[in-house]
């Protein structure tokens, strides 16, 4: 027998990257201004979310540059989300919003991660769907902060199905997040 050990959380004490050469092998950029040309030459860059989330392996950062990105994007990696900038409001800094309103625009399917300075728009259902991975059902370790979720017209915000949600062992921190419709 020995102690499990979970994954360690990425260090985001430093800056925000100012492009694809400043980052660490472990990171990727998605920016929804990427040229063709700049994809192309970096594995490390991508225009869309859930791409970059496809691609990226345990313990990699995700940064998301300040822009509107339309889609549908699944977690299912324990990696962390880094926006550039939350934004003053529901309409500014980095925005993600659900391109299939029946889907959720982010559903978290893992543990051990970090969600922060994002905006999230929802369509008939949740804005950020904490669905758990297959066979626990719920999402543990999360720091969800900085954030500002907004429920569309007849559905939720942030959804936990089903999710240990206050239980003492949890472990998630969802902290300073704006909530609105």
């Amino acid at each position: 027998g020995g102690i499990a050990m979970q994954p360690v959380a990425a260090d985001h004490t430093g800056d925000f990257p100012d492009g694809i050469d400043d980052l660490d092998s472990d990171e990727f950029l998605v920016d929804d201004d990427f040229e063709d040309g700049e994809l192309n030459d970096s594995d490390r860059a991508f225009e869309e979310i859930g791409a970059a989330l496809d691609s990226a392996s345990e313990g990699f950062t995700v940064y998301v540059a300040e822009g509107d990105y339309t889609e549908n994007a699944v977690v299912d990696t324990q990696v962390d989300i880094i926006g550039e900038d939350q934004g003053d409001d529901q309409f500014d800094g980095v925005r993600l919003e659900a391109d299939d309103p029946s889907q959720p625009a982010l559903d978290v399917q893992a543990d051990f991660m970090t969600i922060t300075h994002m905006t999230f728009v929802g369509g008939d259902e949740a804005a950020v769907l904490l669905s758990g991975s297959p066979g626990t059902d719920n999402v543990k370790d999360l720091d969800f902060e900085h954030n500002i979720v907004v429920a569309d017209d007849g559905g939720t915000g942030l959804e936990g199905v089903p999710m240990s949600q206050g239980e003492p062992d949890d472990g998630n921190n969802i902290v300073d997040n704006t909530f609105t419709v």
